[in-house]
Parts: C-alpha cells; sequence; structure tokens
C-alpha cells in the first residue's frame, strides 16, 4: 500500500502514527510545503519571545520519521490531484502516486481588504500574519525596527502574537471589531478577566473598531487609520482575525465540498481513495450533532490518527469532534469546551461561579442534567474530567453546584461511571 499525506500539521502527523498502528510496512510519504517536519503551531508565539527554542519546536524526534519509514518533502507544494490515476503533483512537476491519500492542508489566514495593504503578508513593508513558524521568523527578523505594533483581531491567535510582542520589547495595540476578546471562545466574563491580564502586562485592547487603511511612507508602515478615524502609530502590522479552511486542492479535485471537505463518520472524501483531516475537514460535531469544520489542535490529530487507521484498513468510526480552545496570559490559564454561549431560546440551564479576588470563573450550560459545555479560568485542573462528561454525555444531574467547586473530581461521579471512565 502507497499513503501520501498532503499537509505536516498535527494532522499529518496524527495519520502518520494512526497508519502504523494499523500498517507497519506500506510506503508513507508526507508533503508539506513548510521547511520543517510537523511543529508546534500553538508554539510559535512561545518562540517569537524566547521562551522555546528551535529545539523545541518540532512535534517528535529527530529520527522519528526514519524509525517508521516515512519520507518526508519539505518545502514540497502539492498543486494538483489526479483522481483518476491516482497522483499528486509537486509545484516542481514532480508526482507522487498513492493508493490512499489524505488531505490535510489545514487553514490559510483571513487577509481582509485594507486600504494601504495588496491583500496579502508583506513582511518587507512590517506587514504579517501569525499562523506559520515562517511567520514568526519574518517578525523576529524585523524586530530591530518594531518599536510598536498594531494587532488586528483580539482572538487566540491575536493575543498570542501581541503577548510575544510585548515580550521582547514592543508596545502592542490590539484591535477587536467585536465588543470583547476572545468573542468566539469564551464568554463576556472570560473575555473581560483576559483584558484586564492584559492591561496589567501593557497590552493596549481597543474594542468595537478595526483598521481602515494602513499607513505607510512607501516603504514601511507607519501607522493605522481606524474606522472611526483616529490614527495609531506603529511600525508594524499583524493581521491575525483567524483562518479559513485551503480548499484549493479539494475543489480542483473534484471533491464535494461545502465550509469544508465534506467527509463520512469514516472520514473518507467523496473519493474513496481520499481521506480528509483536520482544519479543511467538515467532519461530525459532537455538540452541533452536524458536519462542520472545527479549526482545533485535538480534534486535528483525532481525525488525523483515525484517518490513518481507517486508510490502512481499519474501517472504525470517528466518533465526532468537540469544540475546545485553551489559552493562557501572563499566568492566566483559559479553557472552554463545547457549547458556552448558547442563545436564549434555546432553553439551557447556565450556571457560574466567580471568584475577583482569585481571578477564578467557572461556568457550566447544561441540557436537561447533560453537560453541553464549560468554561474555566484560572483554574483549568479539571477540564479533562469536564471534556470526558461532554463527550460521554454522561447524566450529572444532582452534581450540578458540585461542578462550579474547585475540588469537583472523578470521586464526587456515581460510583459506576466512575469505574468505567477510571478504567479507560
Amino acid at each position: 500500500m502507497n499513503y501520501v499525506i498532503i499537509g505536516g500539521g498535527v494532522a499529518g502527523l496524527g495519520c502518520v502514527e494512526g497508519i502504523r498502528s494499523v500498517d507497519t510496512e506500506g510506503a508513507i510519504t508526507l508533503i508539506t510545503e513548510e521547511m520543517h517536519p510537523p511543529y508546534s503551531r500553538p508554539g510559535i508565539s512561545y518562540w517569537l519571545s524566547g521562551k522555546l527554542t528551535d529545539s523545541g519546536m518540532p512535534l517528535r524526534e529527530k529520527d522519528f520519521y526514519d524509525s517508521l519509514k516515512v519520507i518526508v518533502k519539505t518545502g514540497a507544494t502539492a498543486v494538483g490531484i489526479d483522481t483518476k490515476k491516482n497522483f499528486v503533483t509537486l509545484e516542481n512537476g514532480e508526482t507522487v502516486p498513492y493508493d490512499r491519500l489524505l488531505i490535510a492542508t489545514g487553514g490559510v489566514p483571513i487577509f481582509p481588504p485594507i486600504t494601504g495593504t495588496d491583500g496579502a503578508p508583506d513582511p518587507d513593508r512590517r506587514i504579517f500574519t501569525f499562523t506559520t513558524y515562517r511567520d514568526a521568523k519574518e517578525i523576529l527578523t524585523r524586530k530591530d525596527a518594531i518599536q510598536k505594533a498594531v494587532v488586528i483581531g483580539g482572538g487566540l491567535i491575536g493575543l498570542k502574537a501581541a503577548e510575544a510582542l510585548n515580550d521582547i520589547g514592543v508596545q502592542v495595540t490590539v484591535l477587536e471589531l467585536m465588543d470583547r476578546v476572545l468573542s468566539q471562545a469564551f464568554d463576556d466574563i472570560a473575555g473581560e478577566m483576559a483584558r484586564k491580564r492584559l492591561d496589567r502586562a501593557g497590552i493596549v485592547v481597543i474594542t468595537g473598531d478595526t483598521v481602515d487603511e494602513v499607513l505607510t511612507d512607501g516603504s514601511a508602515v507607519t501607522g493605522v487609520r481606524l474606522r472611526t478615524g483616529s490614527e495609531i502609530e506603529t511600525d508594524a502590522v499583524v493581521v491575525a482575525i483567524g483562518v479559513r479552511p485551503n480548499l484549493d486542492l479539494a475543489e480542483a479535485a473534484g471533491l464535494t465540498v461545502d465550509r469544508g471537505i465534506v467527509v463520512d463518520d469514516t472520514l473518507t472524501t467523496s473519493d474513496t481513495h481520499i481521506y480528509a483531516a483536520g482544519d479543511t475537514a467538515s467532519a461530525y460535531d459532537i455538540i452541533a450533532k452536524e458536519k462542520r469544520v472545527t479549526p482545533i489542535l485535538p480534534n486535528a490529530y483525532r481525525q488525523g490518527r483515525q484517518a490513518g487507521r481507517n486508510m490502512a484498513g481499519a474501517d472504525e468510526t470517528y466518533e465526532g469532534g468537540l469544540p475546545m480552545n485553551a489559552i493562557g496570559f501572563y499566568g492566566l490559564d483559559t479553557i472552554s469546551i463545547g457549547l458556552v454561549n448558547p442563545e436564549e431560546d434555546q432553553d439551557l440551564t447556565v450556571l457560574t461561579r466567580l471568584d475577583e479576588e482569585a481571578e477564578t470563573y467557572r461556568k457550566l450550560v447544561l441540557d436537561k442534567g447533560r453537560l453541553l459545555g464549560v468554561v474555566l479560568v484560572g483554574d483549568v485542573a479539571r477540564a479533562g474530567i469536564f471534556a470526558g462528561l461532554i463527550r460521554d454525555g454522561v447524566d450529572v444531574a444532582g452534581l450540578e453546584e458540585r461542578m462550579l467547586s474547585p475540588d469537583f473530581g472523578h470521586v464526587h461521579l456515581d460510583t459506576d461511571v466512575r469505574k468505567e471512565r477510571l478504567g479507560r
């Protein structure tokens, strides 16, 4: 069997490990346009700030791929898939045949039309995105010319970019169009707690506004003009609004696509020889109970591993993804899992507990005794227990108040449930 993986993120890595858990002999080729084997994407902010070195970035040891007989083609861009003859074409004209193919091309940064830009990053003019190792290196290379920076976007990517820049001595302003930071992944209380922590670190956060024009002197950024008309002097702009699925290859190959590459419950696409996983796959979501793209790292790995096992013949059902976001700033750890911002007409039970002095916050979203979502701020030690309760649909009726307590744990669960969960 000849396996080919397009994409060098965690989904691609998971696929390698999934294949090898079933098939120890088939040929595996991993194609990535980046210059590195799979590395820690969340780690780029720590690398930029100097908290992580190059040696700490790879997700596996140097000899990992050789030991599993995996050919890794770095700096190689796939430009086409021939679904009739089963081969991938690379930018240099090389063709790579496959029996089973995984598309795990991830997401590409969203770069909205902004006057003064070409609608794309321009590192030479100090206009950046912040999703790859290369992005972080482009910024660090120009560090000496950057005393002030504006980060567009107050989500997970934007705030980690802001923290890293602040850590290397850059004066940072974050612009968020919504009325709070982390508006997609967290609720208003958690967002406000994060903003206060950023304030204390010296990062300016402006909400309800964004950049209308990037101002330059012809060769580099000098400032931005906001929609409200005010101007901010800056040496660099980092566009960190989010990512969209990279569907170019799948669409050109004629695969079924909605907001992502549509897959069935085995992660197979509309072509039975091709699978998809990670930020580009539209797969089953446990909370939404429908197919959707859930661009988070743990889902990407699980999908990749499951796809790999199925590519090798396991024929197992993917259990579904669970939205989960974790981020920390300056000692404030936060995690959101599942449904955390329910609509008022959903008739769900929402319980919260806020300790402003201790800077801890806990929020539960429940539906008739079943936990659908949780927000943890400050104390995230039991996040794995909550994730399991949501994923498995455990009946927690009667434990609601207990779950708001910081000492809640397995010991408070029904004996049978506890034995089942601890026995896994």
